[in-house]
Protein backbone atom coordinates (compact mmCIF):
# COMPACT_ATOMS: atom_id res chain seq x y z
CA UNK A 1 0.00 0.00 0.00
CA UNK A 2 1.59 3.34 -0.80
CA UNK A 3 2.90 5.64 2.00
CA UNK A 4 0.33 8.10 1.62
CA UNK A 5 -2.65 6.32 2.00
CA UNK A 6 -1.34 4.65 4.87
CA UNK A 7 -0.43 8.11 6.58
CA UNK A 8 -3.65 8.75 5.65
CA UNK A 9 -5.12 6.04 7.39
CA UNK A 10 -3.51 5.69 10.62
CA UNK A 11 -4.13 9.46 10.53
CA UNK A 12 -8.06 8.88 10.90
CA UNK A 13 -7.83 5.89 12.83
CA UNK A 14 -5.24 4.86 14.95
CA UNK A 15 -5.17 6.82 18.50
CA UNK A 16 -2.27 8.90 17.57
CA UNK A 17 -3.97 10.41 14.54
CA UNK A 18 -0.08 10.09 12.94
CA UNK A 19 2.36 7.88 11.09
CA UNK A 20 6.01 8.06 10.37
CA UNK A 21 6.93 7.40 7.01
CA UNK A 22 6.76 3.78 6.80
CA UNK A 23 8.72 1.49 4.81
CA UNK A 24 6.04 -0.93 3.51
CA UNK A 25 2.26 -0.81 4.68
CA UNK A 26 0.03 -4.10 4.11
CA UNK A 27 -3.16 -4.19 3.82
CA UNK A 28 -5.40 -7.07 5.37
CA UNK A 29 -8.98 -7.73 4.53
CA UNK A 30 -11.99 -9.86 5.62
CA UNK A 31 -15.43 -10.21 3.67
CA UNK A 32 -13.44 -8.00 0.75
CA UNK A 33 -13.64 -5.20 3.32
CA UNK A 34 -9.85 -3.70 4.84
CA UNK A 35 -10.17 -4.38 8.49
CA UNK A 36 -6.15 -4.43 9.33
CA UNK A 37 -3.42 -2.40 8.64
CA UNK A 38 0.33 -2.92 9.67
CA UNK A 39 2.76 -0.09 8.78
CA UNK A 40 6.79 -0.65 9.22
CA UNK A 41 9.50 1.81 8.84
CA UNK A 42 12.99 2.59 9.73
CA UNK A 43 14.18 1.85 13.16
CA UNK A 44 13.77 5.86 15.53
CA UNK A 45 17.30 5.47 16.17
CA UNK A 46 20.49 5.29 14.33
CA UNK A 47 22.29 2.70 15.94
CA UNK A 48 18.81 0.87 17.36
CA UNK A 49 19.90 -2.46 15.03
CA UNK A 50 23.63 -2.47 16.83
CA UNK A 51 22.44 -2.19 20.19
CA UNK A 52 20.30 -5.24 19.69
CA UNK A 53 22.81 -7.68 18.05
CA UNK A 54 26.36 -7.40 17.08
CA UNK A 55 26.87 -6.93 13.49
CA UNK A 56 23.27 -5.37 13.50
CA UNK A 57 22.86 -2.67 10.98
CA UNK A 58 19.52 -0.34 10.39
CA UNK A 59 18.87 -2.03 7.11
CA UNK A 60 18.65 -5.52 8.55
CA UNK A 61 15.80 -3.90 11.09
CA UNK A 62 12.54 -2.55 10.61
CA UNK A 63 10.12 -1.09 13.54
CA UNK A 64 6.36 -2.35 13.63
CA UNK A 65 5.36 1.37 13.93
CA UNK A 66 1.45 1.18 13.73
CA UNK A 67 -1.09 -1.69 14.20
CA UNK A 68 -5.37 -1.16 13.60
CA UNK A 69 -7.58 -3.33 13.68
CA UNK A 70 -11.71 -2.07 13.48
CA UNK A 71 -13.75 -3.45 15.99
CA UNK A 72 -15.52 -5.43 13.69
CA UNK A 73 -12.71 -7.63 13.39
CA UNK A 74 -13.14 -11.64 14.04
CA UNK A 75 -11.03 -12.55 17.42
CA UNK A 76 -7.21 -12.62 16.87
CA UNK A 77 -7.18 -10.57 13.76
CA UNK A 78 -4.43 -8.80 15.10
CA UNK A 79 -1.84 -11.45 16.09
CA UNK A 80 -3.18 -13.38 12.51
CA UNK A 81 -2.39 -10.13 11.00
CA UNK A 82 1.38 -9.63 12.35
CA UNK A 83 1.76 -13.65 11.90
CA UNK A 84 1.30 -13.11 7.83
CA UNK A 85 3.08 -9.78 7.71
CA UNK A 86 6.30 -11.71 9.47
CA UNK A 87 5.84 -13.85 6.68
CA UNK A 88 5.71 -11.79 3.89
CA UNK A 89 9.34 -10.20 5.04
CA UNK A 90 10.75 -13.32 4.97
CA UNK A 91 9.50 -14.01 1.75
CA UNK A 92 10.26 -10.59 -0.21
CA UNK A 93 12.65 -9.09 1.89
CA UNK A 94 14.93 -11.57 3.64
CA UNK A 95 17.81 -9.13 4.03
CA UNK A 96 15.59 -8.04 7.41
CA UNK A 97 16.39 -9.97 10.05
CA UNK A 98 15.01 -8.40 13.43
CA UNK A 99 11.89 -6.66 14.41
CA UNK A 100 11.05 -4.71 17.10
CA UNK A 101 8.59 -2.67 18.35
CA UNK A 102 7.14 -1.01 21.50
CA UNK A 103 3.96 -0.67 23.89
CA UNK A 104 3.55 2.67 25.40
CA UNK A 105 2.93 2.34 29.06
CA UNK A 106 1.82 6.13 29.71
CA UNK A 107 -1.53 5.27 27.84
CA UNK A 108 -2.17 1.70 29.44
CA UNK A 109 -0.48 -0.26 26.69
CA UNK A 110 1.17 -3.22 28.16
CA UNK A 111 2.01 -5.51 24.47
CA UNK A 112 -0.73 -7.96 24.85
CA UNK A 113 -0.55 -8.10 21.22
CA UNK A 114 3.78 -8.82 21.00
CA UNK A 115 2.71 -11.79 23.48
CA UNK A 116 0.70 -13.27 21.88
CA UNK A 117 2.45 -13.37 18.61
CA UNK A 118 5.59 -14.92 20.27
CA UNK A 119 7.96 -11.57 20.56
CA UNK A 120 10.43 -11.50 22.89
CA UNK A 121 10.66 -8.84 25.72
CA UNK A 122 13.47 -7.32 26.00
CA UNK A 123 12.59 -4.68 28.75
CA UNK A 124 11.75 -1.08 28.77
CA UNK A 125 12.97 1.99 26.17
CA UNK A 126 14.88 5.23 27.54
CA UNK A 127 12.53 7.47 29.56
CA UNK A 128 11.24 10.35 27.24
CA UNK A 129 9.86 13.38 28.31
CA UNK A 130 5.89 13.98 27.12
CA UNK A 131 5.96 16.72 24.84
CA UNK A 132 2.55 18.73 23.87
CA UNK A 133 1.75 20.88 21.05
CA UNK A 134 -1.93 22.45 21.92
CA UNK A 135 -2.10 20.59 24.38
CA UNK A 136 -1.91 17.56 22.37
CA UNK A 137 0.50 14.85 23.27
CA UNK A 138 2.90 14.50 20.61
CA UNK A 139 4.96 10.98 19.51
CA UNK A 140 8.67 11.83 19.36
CA UNK A 141 9.10 10.11 16.06
CA UNK A 142 5.82 12.14 14.32
CA UNK A 143 7.33 15.33 14.81
CA UNK A 144 9.71 15.74 12.06
CA UNK A 145 7.02 14.21 9.68
CA UNK A 146 4.31 16.70 10.99
CA UNK A 147 5.97 19.74 11.29
CA UNK A 148 9.43 19.36 9.57
CA UNK A 149 11.36 19.37 12.76
CA UNK A 150 11.96 17.16 15.97
CA UNK A 151 14.15 19.43 17.58
CA UNK A 152 12.88 20.87 20.55
CA UNK A 153 14.12 24.61 20.70
CA UNK A 154 13.06 24.80 17.22
CA UNK A 155 9.67 23.53 17.89
CA UNK A 156 9.55 26.22 20.88
CA UNK A 157 10.61 28.82 18.05
CA UNK A 158 7.35 27.81 15.76
CA UNK A 159 4.96 27.16 18.50
CA UNK A 160 5.92 29.28 21.14
CA UNK A 161 3.95 28.77 24.60
CA UNK A 162 1.92 25.94 22.42
CA UNK A 163 4.16 23.79 23.01
CA UNK A 164 5.04 22.15 26.16
CA UNK A 165 7.90 19.89 27.38
CA UNK A 166 6.59 18.03 30.84
CA UNK A 167 9.48 17.07 33.61
CA UNK A 168 7.22 13.65 33.38
CA UNK A 169 9.09 11.26 31.91
CA UNK A 170 7.76 7.81 30.48
CA UNK A 171 9.15 4.63 28.91
CA UNK A 172 7.79 1.48 26.86
CA UNK A 173 7.41 -1.79 26.67
CA UNK A 174 10.37 -3.05 23.80
CA UNK A 175 10.16 -5.99 22.00
CA UNK A 176 12.03 -7.72 19.23
CA UNK A 177 11.46 -10.55 16.69
CA UNK A 178 14.01 -12.49 15.84
CA UNK A 179 13.82 -13.14 12.03
CA UNK A 180 16.59 -15.37 10.08
CA UNK A 181 16.15 -17.11 6.37
CA UNK A 182 16.24 -20.97 7.75
CA UNK A 183 16.57 -22.60 11.78
CA UNK A 184 20.15 -22.06 11.47
CA UNK A 185 20.38 -18.54 10.97
CA UNK A 186 17.92 -17.68 13.39
CA UNK A 187 19.44 -19.37 16.12
CA UNK A 188 22.72 -17.33 15.55
CA UNK A 189 21.24 -14.41 15.52
CA UNK A 190 19.50 -15.35 18.97
CA UNK A 191 23.22 -15.74 20.28
CA UNK A 192 24.16 -12.32 18.97
CA UNK A 193 21.36 -10.85 21.16
CA UNK A 194 23.47 -8.08 23.70
CA UNK A 195 20.13 -7.44 25.33
CA UNK A 196 19.09 -10.92 26.61
CA UNK A 197 15.38 -11.85 26.57
CA UNK A 198 13.62 -11.82 30.07
CA UNK A 199 11.35 -14.61 31.20
CA UNK A 200 8.45 -12.86 32.27
CA UNK A 201 6.15 -11.35 30.16
CA UNK A 202 5.08 -7.87 31.55
CA UNK A 203 1.30 -7.31 32.73
CA UNK A 204 -0.76 -4.59 33.51
CA UNK A 205 -4.29 -3.44 34.27
CA UNK A 206 -6.71 -6.76 33.28
CA UNK A 207 -9.00 -4.05 31.83
CA UNK A 208 -6.65 -3.96 28.80
CA UNK A 209 -6.47 -7.57 28.18
CA UNK A 210 -10.12 -7.71 27.19
CA UNK A 211 -9.88 -4.89 24.99
CA UNK A 212 -6.13 -5.02 23.10
CA UNK A 213 -7.62 -3.80 19.61
CA UNK A 214 -5.74 -0.82 17.73
CA UNK A 215 -2.54 -0.34 20.83
CA UNK A 216 0.04 -0.15 18.62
Amino acid sequence: MPNSEAKQFMQKHHYTKSCAKSTYALGFYYDNKLCTMIVYGQPSGRYLASSIWDGGTELECLELLRLFSFDWCPKNIESYCISQSIKWLKKNHPEIKMLVSYADISVGHVGYIYQASNWLYIGKSGAEKEIYIDNVRQHRRDLYDKYGTSSIPKLKEQFGDRLVVSENRFKKNKYIYVLGSNKKEHKELLLKLKIKPLNKYPKGDIKYYDNIKNVI
